[in-house]
């Protein structure tokens, strides 16, 4: 209608779209979805919008975002933190900290897995899973199994080692009942 307020200047140097009062350099308000669009003139562009009560970056290529330079890149349905071309869905270069409330932590970096504090597990996230798998590639070369009666360490379906929960360690065999029990296959020794 020939009420609607289109855009207006306030004498403190904001702007507003869509509003007469604006609360910041630039406002722009509305009903419905709101869309603030940066275009280049040889096609590429870049919009925040806000939608549904979620805020969306959106760009025809990738985003960078930083302070001194690209430290976290959104590129194909990937993200980078201190890479602007990421290969993975999330690729880190640098050494990934998680923090628990009691300020201990893990350190993911390349030469390893490291925590700072005095009880530390390797765990699976179900109660109903048991093994630690160690392979590359989704070749599976040994796993580890640990309940409350044994540790076994095995590879395929052919158990190497046992740790029972006596403390006995069997090696070629599943019932060990010595403190050592080694059984030997034939043509081994």
């Amino acid at each position: 209608g020939s009420g609607d307020i289109l855009m207006q200047t306030t004498s403190t140097g904001k702007v507003g779209i869509g509003t007469d009062s604006p609360s910041a350099k630039l406002e722009v308000a509305g009903v419905g979805n709101q869309r603030l669009t940066v275009n280049r003139t040889d096609g590429d562009n870049f919009y925040i919008e806000a939608q549904n009560g979620q805020i969306r970056l959106r760009g025809s290529d990738s985003i960078y975002m930083g302070t001194t330079s690209d430290l976290l890149s959104l590129t194909e349905g990937k993200v980078g933190v201190g890479t602007t071309s990421p290969s993975e869905k999330l690729e880190v270069d640098g050494t990934i900290k998680a923090v628990h409330t009691d300020n201990t932590y893990t350190k993911v970096k390349g030469t390893g897995l490291y925590f700072n504090r005095s009880n530390v597990y390797i765990a699976p996230e179900g109660d109903n899973v048991s093994a630690l798998n160690v392979g590359l590639d989704g070749q599976r070369w040994s796993q580890l199994k640990l309940n409350a009666d044994t540790f076994t360490i095995s590879r395929a379906a052919v158990e190497f080692m046992r740790v029972t929960s006596s403390g006995n360690v069997g090696i070629g065999t599943t019932s060990p009942t010595e403190r050592v029990d080694v059984v030997a296959t034939s043509g081994n020794t």
